[in-house]
């Protein structure tokens, strides 16, 4: 049996509760012909890093959205960054994996974006760390 791994079960988890809440949800930046609206999200990069151990796989989780708006949104994109917050702290499993949400080592930003000319988005960053402490 093939079991998915710790990072993918972590994406999966976030990317289901942002389209359960029915939050416009990407894994990766909208192209300009998907017809994305403001706001969205973005569910982007992921890392584990494993710890050995004799009976388990343990380690360190780490993901990161961004969410993005238009420049009057700024109160929406709090909100569906708080939200998502909110239920990354209260995971305890994601797939086969037990997880820990680490207060310390999670962020949020809320930053102005200039990339897009004439325009100024919110673009919201969860940092959001783990610790994997068991599963397959």
């Amino acid at each position: 049996m093939v079991y998915k791994a710790p990072e993918q079960a972590l994406f999966d988890a976030l990317f289901k509760e942002s389209m359960a809440l029915q939050y416009p949800t990407y894994d990766h930046l909208p192209l300009g012909t998907e017809q994305a609206t403001y706001p969205f999200v973005n569910i982007g990069e992921v890392q584990f890093v494993p710890m050995v151990t004799v009976d388990s796989i343990q380690g360190s989780l780490s993901l990161t959205v961004h969410i993005w708006g238009d420049g009057k949104q700024r109160k929406r994109v709090s909100d569906m960054m708080n939200t998502l917050f909110l239920y990354a702290v209260n995971l305890e499993n994601v797939g086969d994996y037990r997880v820990q949400f680490h207060y310390q080592a999670s962020t949020t930003r809320l930053l102005d974006d200039t990339s897009v000319p004439n325009s100024i988005l919110k673009h919201g960053i969860l940092e959001l760390e783990f610790r994997l402490l068991g599963g397959h």
